[in-house]
């Protein structure tokens, strides 16, 4: 036998072991086929499994024909393990046994810098690379995957009324052909003033499935402050409401399940295709709209209805406010899962012994809240002796998680509660995890944010961009399938960045990542704070308070009481006398053009503002006046 003809064999043996370790089986096709490369399906199939084992996707049908078996080959020969032998390649070996490949990665065309591969793979820097993972179904298709399965299981309970997964998909279509018959309907904004339950989960639906953004507006913001959305977003038309803004109405209408069961989606969205257009407050006083496409929610949704594996569907609150991203990891979460999204009143969200009792009345079994609101239950809860048997899952969210004895105690009457904690944005929607079990004894004081779930990648840089050593705090940036698309207009847009192959969020967020490899929140080093799980800019209040008459200068700082709660401070000059400015006057005028979680909880009326050395601001010195004085409500 020539060497050649040896080279030939040992090639084509080499192959055949890298596609039956990728695909779990020995490749049944012909020799030349393999060689030009296979279809793109297998190729893909080749792509993934290369990826959950080196962490880098090779993007092999970019390649030419001709290449593509050499870039294969090269990939396997370069593995750092022992060469695979000819005899491991038997057809007829039990899957067990088939042996792991490990690949280096080299540099092929559009695949990151070997120093972005070293960074990831370095485990004594600070970047965590999620497991690799196919992208998701749609948002439609796995709500439409539930319905086809159960029809007639509940998807929304609204007190009395109940909506079937045949229904919501039946009236969330319905809703979608109405949107799309508007002229430029697709990729546009469709405003939902729908208030939480049943109309408003198909609002969101139909509205996905219609190819536009929904954007749910919470009707607790002034019209004011609505108006400026509506200016920012130019939407193509208006789900609910009273009809005073100027846009085409469409009406939600509910639709039985078709006798013939139901039906395949008439026009399907993809994972590139808008999702939600949500609002934040913006430093300039004008609102950010937040543009999320439909990948970041659908990997997340498939996460959370598949982490816990074969168990019992959820019967998840829908607590979350209007307009939070958290209501539709609420939404799709359970949804994807065939659990039942159990719609919690109004006027229940605000008496935390009501909500005790209806929590525990409607047997809920899953949560998403803020930490505060986590506080608030479990005193209350403490308080009534009203433990949630039924509660088996907390998932907190939109600040820093910190555990006090009234959440212990109530972890611990509850028959076998598990607390989690998640890190996320609009902008980038919860991208990490942790499980901190079921012993409340065993819940830190200030629980970390855990690693990135499947698809997602985390890391900590700083203000080079350069991603530091792990104990080095610097800023949280948040990568692969959880970033967002961007905002609408371009404001702050520097945010989004593209690196290393991939998309990334900077969040602000300042954290670092342990020896050991656990994230630790260590706050913001900007003016951005959160009160109540909502993130609020200090610069829009302080816009909001001099665009008052007679104010002339106003600072505003965030304090934080011994509960880990933030209020906001307010310290204002005026343009006239000080003895006829009302203080309280002031927070009453506020309320018309700010929502209650960004008006200030006391405000000081001053000769002058503090400053430096320098002529500058100094907030320190505000700080200082402020801290330990008690909020006038």
């Amino acid at each position: 036998m020539t060497s050649t003809k040896n080279d030939a064999i040992a090639n084509e043996t080499l192959l055949r072991e890298l596609w039956t370790t990728l695909l779990g089986v020995s490749p049944d096709i012909e020799p030349d086929f393999m060689r030009a490369g296979g279809s793109s399906l297998l190729l893909m199939e080749i792509q993934l499994g290369l990826q959950k084992r080196s962490g880098v996707w090779i993007d092999l049908e970019s390649l030419d024909l001709p290449i593509r078996f050499e870039a294969v080959l090269a990939l396997v020969q370069s593995k750092s393990e022992a060469t695979v032998s000819a005899n491991r390649a038997d057809p007829n070996r039990p899957a067990s046994e088939t042996p792991k490949v490990t690949v280096v990665d080299r540099d092929w065309p559009g695949s990151p810098s070997n120093a972005d591969r070293d960074a990831r793979h370095d485990s004594k820097k600070a970047w965590l690379v999620g497991d690799a993972i196919e992208k998701p179904s749609t948002l439609p298709e796995q709500v439409r995957r539930t319905a086809l399965r159960e029809p007639a299981a509940p998807a929304v309970r609204d007190g009395e009324e109940i909506l079937t997964y045949g229904e919501l998909v039946a009236s969330a279509d319905a809703l979608a052909a109405n949107l799309r018959s508007l002229e430029g309907g697709s990729e546009r904004v469709v405003m939902i003033r729908c208030h939480p339950g049943i109309d408003y989960c198909i609002a969101v639906l139909g509205t996905i499935s219609a190819g536009c953004f929904a954007a749910p507006i919470n009707p607790a913001l002034p019209e004011s402050r609505v108006r400026m959305m509506f200016d920012l977003a130019d939407p193509v038309a208006v789900v609910g409401g009273d009809g005073n803004d100027g846009c085409p109405r469409v009406s939600v209408e509910r639709k039985a399940t078709p006798d013939a069961g139901v039906p395949a989606i008439d026009l399907p969205t993809s994972l590139d295709d808008p999702c939600y257009a949500l609002f934040t407050s913006g430093s300039t006083g004008t609102p950010k709209g937040v543009r999320m496409h439909q990948l970041p929610v659908a990997n997340l949704a498939r996460f959370e209805a598949t982490r816990n594996g074969p168990e019992p569907a959820a019967r998840t609150a829908q607590i979350a406010p209007v307009g939070f991203d958290v209501a539709f990891q609420e939404m799709f979460g359970t949804w994807a899962a065939g659990g039942e999204l159990i719609v919690v009143p109004a006027g229940t969200r605000r008496d935390p012994a009501r909500l005790v009792e209806f929590l525990d009345q409607q047997q809920v079994t899953r949560m998403y809240c803020v930490p505060l609101l986590l506080r608030v239950i479990a005193r209350a809860s403490n308080m009534l002796e009203r433990p949630l048997q039924d509660l088996q899952e907390v998932i907190t969210a939109g600040e820093a998680l910190r555990v006090d004895q009234d959440v212990r105690d109530f972890g611990a009457a509850c028959r076998s509660l598990r607390l989690m904690n998640q890190l996320g944005l609009a902008e980038a929607i919860q991208a990490t995890h942790v499980d901190l079990g079921e012993n409340p004894e065993h819940w830190e004081d200030l629980p970390v944010l855990g690693g990135p779930i499947p698809g997602v990648e985390i890391r900590i840089v700083d203000g080079k961009k350069l991603v530091l050593d792990r104990g080095v705090e610097g800023e949280i940036e948040i990568g692969g399938f959880a970033t967002g698309l961007g905002y609408i207009g371009s404001e702050d847009s520097d945010r989004f960045i593209t690196d290393a192959g991939t998309r990334w969020y900077r969040t602000g967020d300042q954290g670092l990542l342990t020896e050991a490899g656990r994230l630790e929140f260590r706050g913001r080093r900007d003016h951005q704070v959160k009160i109540r799980g909502f993130r609020v800019e200090i610069g829009d209040v302080e816009h909001a308070i001099t665009s008052l008459p007679d104010i002339e200068e106003a600072v505003v700082i965030a304090v934080e009481k011994p509960s880990g709660d933030r209020q906001l401070m307010a310290m204002v000059t005026t343009t006239g006398e000080i003895d006829e400015i009302d203080e309280i006057g002031i927070l009453e005028e506020l309320q018309s053009v700010l929502p209650a979680w960004m008006l200030p909880q006391r405000m000081r009326v001053v000769p002058t503002l503090p400053s430096n050395g320098n002529g500058k601001l100094d907030r320190s010195a505000v700080r200082k006046m402020f801290e330990g004085q008690p909020a006038a409500v």
